[in-house]
């Protein structure tokens, strides 16, 4: 047997009166005709009052079981949207997190890099002023084999300096030896530097391009890399 809408409305309503049932405010509402709370997400209503709301229509029957149906329908996507938002929402807070993390770790290798080149860059003054020194040393220890030559070469000049000096002990060879290689060792710290800048420029670029990319921002990879 099929009910349609007025029947069950007016059964309902006969109930009420008769006591036959407990007394619903809603249900009397529905029997009635009047507004609803489920009315506005069932897309009922007034759009004469309600301009906000596209799509409403006047209600002009009541069918409970359709209406729990939708009701239930509608409560159940919520649920999956609601789901899926809180699962995106999670995935976007890790990626987020994860940014954060590449970020610190890239600012403190543009920090390492930086405090390094600074050492490249003492350390280079350092040892030019060593290989400057090595230089003057050498100069003052060939000084007296170039003053014996040059008394060897006049032997009626008069001399005074004695047969054996301590500085003829190879002391002019060790000088030697110790400049070039202080000369060599200032070259490679200029080299050194300026392998420890490039390091330390690309430390930094990485830092703002991820900085930029965290914040939604153009990345610079392709103008220094």
């Amino acid at each position: 047997m099929v009910i349609d809408s007025d029947s069950l409305r007016s059964r309902l309503h006969v109930q009420e009166i008769n006591h036959l049932a407990e007394a619903s405010e809603e249900v009397s509402k529905a029997c009635r005709m009047e507004g609803l709370e489920i009315d506005r997400p069932l897309k009922y209503g007034n759009p004469n009052f309600d301009v906000n709301n596209v799509g409403l229509r006047a209600r002009s029957t009541w069918e409970p079981i359709k209406e729990a149906r939708s009701l239930k329908t509608m409560s159940t996507d919520a649920t999956e949207v609601s789901t899926r938002f809180n699962a995106l929402t999670q995935q976007k807070q890790a990626e987020m997190e994860l940014e954060i993390k590449k970020e610190e770790e890239l600012k403190e290798e543009m920090t390492r890099a930086s405090m390094e080149y600074e050492e490249k860059e003492l350390r280079v003054v350092t040892d030019y002023c060593d290989w400057q020194n090595a230089i003057r040393d050498t100069k003052e220890s060939l000084k007296f084999s170039d003053d014996a030559l040059e008394r060897f070469e006049n032997l009626d000049k008069p001399d005074w300096t004695q047969s054996y000096d301590p500085l003829e002990n190879g002391n002019n060879w060790k000088q030697i030896v110790a400049k070039r290689n202080l000369e060599r060792k200032s070259k490679a710290a200029v080299k050194n530097k300026e392998i420890a800048r490039m390091a330390s420029f690309h430390a930094y670029m990485a830092y703002v391009n991820q900085e930029m990319v965290r914040r939604g921002g153009p990345c610079s990879n392709k103008i220094y890399f």
